[in-house]
């Protein structure tokens, strides 16, 4: 891990080891580029009508999901509200010029990669006085690699959606860097550019506020600076997070005023008892806090088992005095205890550990339920706490190690296999994010509990079922089948499921169990009044049945005018077929009572039904035709016109010629 070229000025070395993180961290994402929309991207992009007709102003005075949900008032899917339009600007922007997935994904890839180069200058930036030049050049540059190649961070990358999460970091990184070069007696150009950098960083999601803690405590940590001297250098970020609040308390203030019914997609903490959702207890309410939290410290120490969807029950409802909550509590006591001692001492570990603690506050669900139990993407902003750590304890290490070299080779050893196995496992998370269907097959065997990702799955394998079944149709009822299994478990999990009765009518009418299709969506609509996609599907579904019912009765009845011309009683046959065409224009009825006509003796009546056939043939169809000709022909000898007879002869033989060529 040792930098070469010790002939390079320190700048020099700066730029070249960030040029190496950049093109490096582009490399292990390049997969990413031959990807589709998956996941979140209909909500910001795909079914998102505001981004789609680039409506900029609605984007910027409405919620940032109003554009896919149609409604202003997204409170009733989203708790709290989001305001985040500077990614959906971008969208937009991109949408107008070309829909091709990989331009979305190459813009995350590219801010990802400028993230990591921001990173690694912030480290130097920070360590240049705890540590030698080459050690904490050295240290700068493990953490980026660590932070760029941690596969917890292959949701936010692969996802287009997570742009907002790149975004946020990069800006509200660059505005940290500001405020580390500035001095209360910086020029307004310092200030300014803080104001700036941050208030991006907030309009490309909210989580940017973290940020602001952690500069002041950098500035004090670090460089030793007084409480005032730091808060006079982060109010420029003060100041555009007070903006920030005002503007988003604006947009999204009519959603706290709606009350919704609880709804388990929106509040993890509800348990199904006697027919009604009630709130869990407060025992087992934190105890389901601690397990997810005792899971995150697992997951960005041990990023295997990944998934996108922790939604309920993913994580079982936990006890309080179960182990798995009673564990991370004990583990977290101490680390806050340790923490707060090793600030006190200016230890740069427990400098990591405030940025991983300080970070995952917001997401905890402790200070506010934020609408679901946990998600990878959540350590994003933390995961840079614990890459910092681990880089830290190898340049320690290294340092301790100088005077055996065996000991030291041993360390440097492990730290290349760390970065190897932390790539290879990024690579491996990168494959799974090709597309929906991809991507919930994976998934669904580590979160085969969670009603949200059972549903998703389905709804991917009946979409998937619709582009194979002219192909394939054994396939595509397999695909229903399965589809059925999965939606039966989430509404097990989530008896209230709306949006599942909706996918299971969806699943039954394409397998033609349309009675059951009809119950499912009336279940749908019997949970959700106003459920639109319910309520048309219904509608297509009943007339549909209805419809068929016709075409069953009309076969019928047709089936019973030929049965009466084939045992003679020409009379009710044409009558039969008459009241058809009264409501049935068809070739087929015409062609029908003529041969009655022809038969019953009454060549001319024959022949005008012939003809009327003739008129609704599709000139392409030239089995019917060939038959309608012949027909015709007998009808006109029978009527003593040869002539006519002669041409329908003519147009027999040309045909018979053209298939033989």
């Amino acid at each position: 891990m040792a930098l070469i070229s010790l002939q390079l000025t320190n700048e020099q070395r700066i730029k070249r080891n960030g040029f190496l993180l950049f093109i490096g961290t582009c490399l292990i994402y390049a997969l990413s580029l031959g990807h589709q929309f998956a996941l979140d991207d209909a909500v910001v992009l795909t079914g998102n009508r505001f981004v789609q007709q680039m409506d900029f102003w609605s984007i910027l005075t409405q919620d940032t999901f109003a554009g896919f949900f149609q409604s202003e008032n997204t409170s009733q899917f989203v708790h709290g509200g989001r305001y985040r339009p500077l990614t959906l600007m971008l969208f937009a922007i991109i949408w107008s010029v070309t829909q091709s997935p990989w331009v979305f994904h190459l813009l995350n890839v590219l801010a990802f990669a400028a993230t990591v180069v921001t990173i690694y200058k912030i480290t130097v930036q920070l360590c240049n006085k705890k540590f030698k030049p080459n050690q904490h050049q050295r240290l700068a540059f493990y953490t980026a690699v660590l932070f760029a190649v941690h596969p917890i961070h292959t949701e936010v990358v692969n996802n287009i959606k997570g742009l907002d999460d790149i975004l946020s970091l990069l800006l509200a990184l660059i505005a940290w860097l500001f405020v580390l070069k500035s001095s209360p007696t910086s020029s307004i150009n310092y200030f300014i550019s803080i104001f700036f950098f941050m208030f991006l960083a907030l309009m490309a999601k909210e989580s940017a506020i973290l940020i602001v803690p952690l500069s002041g405590l950098s500035l004090w940590f670090f460089q030793n600076k007084k409480q005032w001297t730091a808060f006079k250098q982060i109010l420029p970020m003060i100041v555009a997070v007070a903006l920030y609040l005002l503007i988003r308390g604006v947009i999204t203030q009519s959603s706290s005023d709606i009350q919704t019914l609880p709804e388990l997609m929106n509040n993890p903490f509800l348990q199904w008892h006697q027919g009604s959702w009630q709130p869990l207890s407060t025992s087992d309410k934190y105890g389901t806090i601690l397990h997810s939290l005792g899971l995150y410290l697992y997951k960005v120490f041990l990023p295997i088992q990944l998934t996108h969807d922790y939604y309920p029950h993913a994580i079982p409802v936990t006890g309080f005095c179960q182990w798995q909550s009673l564990l991370p509590l004990f583990l977290y006591l101490a680390l806050v205890t340790y923490t707060l001692w090793g600030l006190y001492k200016r230890q740069l570990p427990a400098f990591a550990w405030t940025v991983y603690g300080i970070s995952l506050a917001l997401f905890s669900n402790i200070p506010f339920t934020i609408g679901t139990l946990m998600a990878e993407r959540f350590l994003y902003i933390p995961s840079l706490g614990i890459c910092l750590l681990m880089a830290w304890a190898y340049v320690v290490l290294s340092k301790k190690t100088q005077a055996n070299q065996a000991v030291r080779t041993v360390v440097s050893a492990v730290a290349v296999l760390v970065i190897l196995a932390a790539s290879w496992q990024t690579l491996q998370r990168s494959r799974v994010w090709h597309d929906n269907l991809t991507l919930f097959e994976a998934d669904i065997v580590k979160s085969s509990n969670s009603a949200k990702l059972n549903n998703a799955l389905a709804g991917a394998l009946i979409a998937q079922s619709q582009s194979t079944r002219t192909k394939n149709p054994e396939k595509a009822i397999q695909q229903l089948e399965r589809a059925l299994i999965y939606l039966n478990r989430a509404i097990r999990i989530h008896p209230t499921y709306a949006q599942a009765y909706l996918l299971k009518g969806n699943a039954l009418h394409y397998l033609g169990q349309t009675n059951d299709a009809i119950d499912a969506y009336l279940h749908a609509l019997k949970l959700k009044p106003n459920f639109t996609a319910a309520r048309d599907n219904l509608s297509r579904v009943q007339a549909h049945r209805k419809l068929a019912k016709t075409q069953k009765q009309l076969q019928e009845i047709t089936q019973q005018a030929i049965t009466l011309s084939q045992q003679g009683n020409y009379s009710q046959a044409i009558e039969m077929f008459t009241a058809i065409l009264n409501t049935h224009t068809s070739a087929q009825y015409f062609f029908f009572r003529g041969v009655a006509y022809g038969q019953s003796g009454q060549p001319k009546l024959a022949l005008n039904d012939f003809k009327q056939a003739e008129i609704l043939t599709d000139p392409q169809d030239s089995e019917n035709l060939m038959r309608l000709w012949q027909a015709m022909k007998s009808a006109s000898l029978e009527t003593g016109n040869n002539q006519q007879a002669d041409i329908y002869q003519s147009k027999i033989d040309n045909l018979l010629s053209a298939r033989s060529q």
